[in-house]
């Protein structure tokens, strides 16, 4: 007899999360959204990013979480152009920003957010990003709550027309071919047991009551970007929540 993977029949069930599993997940997403609020105001120039980073980790334990969902990543500066960047080791510089990927897990349930926030005063156009960003993800949620994207695809879709859109806002003329220069991940993936969870369940499976999965639009000015704005250069903006349907 032939033998056959398990997982994609356990990831189908798996993403669909039970009203115990999603009770978790919003204890999870709760907590990491509180110690974000606690420790985002004390970013400062001088300070180590593996500072920052302990202190969210002891916020989310005082909290009540069971542990980290995943190693925290706190980029500052250049260091955020790195998608998965975990030394933890620079020092905040002023007038840079700290992209800080992080999330809690309760009782094996995960959560996923991203902030990225100056440190200390920061030029009017990096600002500028920092809202492009932020807006696109406020509007990419709401759009799935309101059921107008109903797939992974489908989002990740309307995230590349709204970060366009953005860049064109602050006079960068690309096209969406030239838009995984700056944007070269997804901008969702499901979250549960593990922060990317049921990995064989692709993008075009209708989100359904249950589902937990993230949006996390980004922009990131690499050097080697060919007509990419010097005032720019070394800036990497992410935004991310977990989205649970219920």
């Amino acid at each position: 007899f032939p033998f056959h993977l398990l997982s994609p029949y356990l990831d189908r069930l798996r993403v669909i999360k039970s009203p115990k599993e999603i009770s978790l997940m919003k204890k999870a997403s709760s907590i990491t959204t509180q110690a974000l609020t606690k420790v985002l105001p004390t970013v400062a120039p001088g300070l180590f990013e593996r500072q920052i980073a302990a202190r969210f980790e002891d916020a989310c334990v005082s909290l009540g979480a069971t542990g980290l969902a995943y190693p925290i990543e706190c980029q500052s500066g250049r260091n955020s152009l790195c998608l998965h960047y975990m030394e933890n080791s620079g020092v905040l510089q002023e007038g840079e920003t700290l992209l800080i990927d992080a999330g809690c897990e309760v009782d094996g349930y995960a959560s996923d957010f991203t902030r990225t926030v100056p440190i200390g005063k920061v030029a009017t156009v990096k600002k500028v990003v920092l809202e492009i960003v932020e807006k696109a993800k406020d509007a990419l949620v709401k759009s799935v709550s309101q059921g107008n994207l109903r797939t992974l695809n489908q989002i990740n879709n309307e995230a590349q027309k709204v970060l366009l859109n953005g860049l064109h806002e602050i006079g960068i003329k690309t096209d969406l071919n030239g838009l995984s220069q700056y944007f070269p991940h997804r901008v969702s993936h499901w979250i549960g047991l593990d922060v990317h969870d049921c990995t064989t369940v692709d993008g075009d499976f209708e989100i359904k009551k249950g589902c937990a999965f993230s949006v996390e639009p980004g922009l990131y000015f690499r050097p080697n970007i060919k007509g990419c704005p010097k005032e720019l250069v070394g800036l990497g903006v992410r935004f991310e929540d977990t989205v649970i349907i219920e």
